[in-house]
């Protein structure tokens, strides 16, 4: 059994080869070399074997634990492969959260909203919802856009979306819809400078809702997951 003493030693001779491995890896492949070649495999990597965020994020804090145990255990010639690996892991996440958030359209702020047009308003607006809604958390099964947003005289500016719940319980719609009115139309308005009013349906009012949509007229699908 080594002694605190001993192990703060040799943790630090651990971590001095660490670093003297990090630095010769460095000083063989240069630092243009290695990120022109680290990147674009890390980028094609992660979008071929982590289509889901979460599932990135979890094999990358998994193999982290790994290689923390592996410090401890392997040899000190090959104490930088754990490192490199939680750095390539770090990276994939990174990337795929930023491919995530670029491809949502929450991060897009390339004009401000009082300068758009119509259409492009519209797109905006069916991103961002599209990027709300299909939150399975809020158990959505297909939205629509139809009213102000679709034609240019119309007697409100208001933005009107229709929701259709999955099948889930009273409670749940309850809770949902409460969550969607307060939350979500309010970060809406202060998004877009308008007011987002939304109808709901249960899964069991299909008829009720096509009822609508013929007194309602045109719509626009935001998404659908049937």
């Amino acid at each position: 059994m080594l002694s605190k003493r001993d192990a703060t030693k040799r943790w630090s001779f651990q971590m001095r080869q660490i670093w003297n491995s990090l630095k010769f890896l460095w000083q063989r492949t240069g630092d243009v070399s290695l990120f022109a070649w680290l990147f674009p495999w890390l980028w094609d990597f992660i979008v071929k074997a982590f289509p889901s965020l979460w599932t990135g994020v979890l094999t990358g804090l998994a193999i982290f634990a790994a290689s923390i145990i592996g410090i401890v255990s392997l040899t000190p010639v090959v104490l930088w492969l754990p490192i490199a690996l939680c750095c390539g892991i770090l990276a994939l996440a990174l990337a795929h959260l930023w491919r995530w958030w670029h491809r949502s359209g929450v991060g897009v702020h390339d004009r401000p909203i009082a300068e758009l047009k119509n259409e492009e308003l519209r797109n905006r607006a069916t991103q961002w919802l599209k990027s709300k809604l299909s939150n399975n958390g809020l158990h959505v099964r297909e939205a629509n856009l139809f009213g102000s947003i679709l034609h240019d005289n119309y007697p409100t500016n208001d933005v009107d979306v229709v929701i259709e719940y999955k099948p889930i319980s009273e409670r749940q719609i309850a809770a949902h819809t409460r969550q969607i009115r307060e939350r979500v139309a309010a970060e809406f308005e202060r998004t877009f400078g308008k007011r987002l009013h939304a109808t709901f349906f249960c899964a069991n009012e299909g008829e009720r809702r096509e009822q609508f949509f013929a007194r309602a007229g045109e719509h626009e699908v935001v998404f659908s997951e049937s």
